[in-house]
């Protein structure tokens, strides 16, 4: 990759390709803030840190696939998994509270 031109320092200009990536994975990235939506981990996990095994257990899930998302889900800011595997929420899994002025929560569903 290059530096972009007239752009800040260490701005590294991507391929046509990684450009295409990034635009096909979005739509996996809505999917799994959609689930998230729908399974309303964020009002869940408000309450206070979580493992995915306790999440999991308390609404019927598998642990393995939801840890897997709740991963992949902090990869992109929305959530943080802490260093004891507990995962807490974030200013961007703040948003998909249903309690919260202006939530974002109904959009991905």
């Amino acid at each position: 990759m290059k530096l972009k031109q007239d752009e800040p320092p260490g701005t590294l200009k991507k391929s046509a390709r990684q450009e295409v990536q990034d635009l096909m994975t979005a739509r996996w990235v809505a999917d799994m803030i959609g689930v998230a939506a729908r399974l309303e981990l964020a009002d869940f996990i408000n309450a206070g840190a979580k493992t995915a095994e306790e999440i999991a257990k308390a609404k019927g899930l598998h642990a393995n696939s939801l840890y897997r998302l709740l991963r992949g889900l902090a990869s992109y800011g929305i959530f943080a998994e802490q260093e004891d595997g507990t995962f807490t929420q974030t200013s961007r899994s703040d948003a998909l509270r249903k309690d919260v002025p202006y939530s974002a929560w109904a959009s991905p569903r």
